[in-house]
């Protein structure tokens, strides 16, 4: 690993004030200290020409779950920040589904500890907010929790602990609304009544072959659309801060459209890479492959997603990167199957390619992949912000540059993906994390513990450790 006392990327494109503009970032020790045209260096400055090259700030994933600890053979902190530094994440928030469940102030603090050991990007923590821990919510802001998740639906299949934990009764999550509220918490929510699932799977059970297609019957959209309402109303009674995990319909974006306008402005969304890039019949036609949670649905769905996303009515894109072991992934049975699949290798390339093809701006690329999950999070303009005093978490993509998409190449434990075989124009070739250049055309040139530990604000309990806050 080589540690750069200051560089400066020089010759890139940036965008800029609106436009796309040809400059030199300089950076010294951890922080972007000056961005400009033939900026002023030392001597010693290491100079990197990526002339033809654009340079964005680092890509922030709000949604990943890394499974360190209990289920460590499917991922763990230091496959998982590879696979993101790669594929051009810098920041990631890692969700409480774990083992041990993220409950307890014990279990979030051991868990914490565990970044600093392993990660080669920096990596923030939920805490799962439930019935079982209302009460103590309050106590994890100081030990720097990122959000609270909350699970209205039963995702975890194989995991027969996870109904424990899971919130389907609407006091329950009124009361858990109540008590972020009350200390500015996020809680973001898997928006699903599990009353409609529960009644729904029953009939697809027993009327129809255990497929994909009765796996959608049994999870259509209005599921999500009742989730959602019910949440956003009960947000605005507390005013709470509220965040929807991973849109799937067009109903939930024309509702959280006008709720943002109309109704509670205090609330934020996300779309997922395989909601923007599949349809309803490409993941049928993929079986447990193409079996995520909540599901893809139809072409009307699809587009509602990016209209949202283009005028901004979805701040974000988070990958839900969820690496399961193949036995698990490729059950038959669908019921048996786990849903998901490893993201971080690739999700920004597959995006990137959509940029390439003018599908997407790169200024709403940089808008929906850092700036607005820094903001969403507490952590700009610290990250996801090209600015002096920001901390030099970079990426280098080369937008002319192809790559096809070959799962058995990921850092990621799992090797599969539904885009297997995918051309793509757009990768990132360069990633520094904090001023050190963690990877470089696909390779990892770091050693674990290159990143830090993040959290909202700054002030909280890390004695002796590095950690990374917007208040620091």
């Amino acid at each position: 690993m080589t540690n750069y006392s200051s560089f400066v990327l020089k010759g890139g494109t940036v965008p800029w004030n609106g436009a796309e503009q040809v400059l030199d970032v300089f950076v010294r020790g951890t922080t972007i200290a000056d961005i400009g045209s033939d900026v002023s260096t030392d001597p010693s400055t290491e100079v990197f020409d990526v002339t033809g090259n654009h340079v964005l700030p680092g890509v922030i994933d709000g949604h990943v779950h890394l499974r360190d600890f209990g289920f460590s053979e499917r991922e763990d902190f230091h496959t998982a920040s590879m696979a993101a530094a790669v594929g051009g994440v810098t920041t990631m928030f890692d969700m409480p589904n774990n083992d041990p469940k993220v409950v307890t102030p014990e279990a979030f603090v051991e868990r914490r500890d565990r970044v600093m050991e392993r990660a080669c990007v920096n990596i923030g923590l939920y805490v799962w907010a439930c019935p079982k821990n209302v009460e103590i919510l309050d106590q994890f802001p100081a030990l720097g929790a990122i959000g609270f998740k909350v699970f209205t639906a039963e995702s975890g299949y194989g995991d027969p602990a996870f109904k424990q934990y899971i919130t389907t009764e609407n006091q329950d999550i009124f009361r858990i609304l109540e008590k972020t509220a009350s200390f500015g918490g996020l809680t973001a929510i898997h928006s699903e009544s599990q009353a409609l699932i529960t009644y729904l799977e029953q009939i697809a059970r027993t009327t129809m072959a255990p497929d994909m297609r009765a796996l959608m019957y049994a999870r259509p959209t209005v599921v999500e659309d009742v989730a959602v309402f019910g949440e956003i109303a009960m947000a605005k009674h507390w005013d709470a801060r509220i965040h929807i995990c991973h849109l799937v319909g067009k109903g939930t974006v024309d509702f959280i459209r006008w709720a943002k306008e109309a109704y509670h402005a205090n609330l934020s969304c996300e779309v997922t890479p395989h909601n923007l890039l599949l349809t309803e019949e490409e993941a049928i036609a993929k079986g447990a492959l193409g079996r995520f949670s909540p599901p893809v649905h139809g072409p009307e769905h699809k587009q509602a997603l990016w209209e949202g996303l283009l005028d901004g009515t979805i701040d974000m894109i988070g990958s839900d990167h969820a690496p399961q072991n193949k036995d698990r992934k490729f059950e038959k049975d669908i019921w048996k199957s786990a849903p998901g699949s490893p993201m971080l290798d690739a999700w920004v390339p597959l995006m990137l390619d959509r940029v390439a093809a003018g599908e997407l701006s790169i200024h709403r690329f940089v808008e929906a992949t850092s700036k607005r999950p820094a903001e969403v999070f507490g952590v700009y303009p610290r990250k996801g912000s090209l600015q002096p005093g920001s901390d030099a978490d970079l990426i280098v993509v080369d937008m002319e540059r192809t790559s096809q998409l070959d799962s058995s190449k990921f850092m990621s434990k799992a090797k599969y993906s539904p885009f297997e075989g995918w051309t793509m124009r757009g990768l990132p070739v360069m990633t520094f994390v904090g001023g050190t250049l963690v990877a470089k055309d696909g390779e990892i040139v770091a050693e674990p513990g290159c990143g830090s530990f993040v959290a909202p604000g700054g002030d909280f309990d890390t004695p002796d450790r590095k950690a990374v806050g917007a208040g620091r």
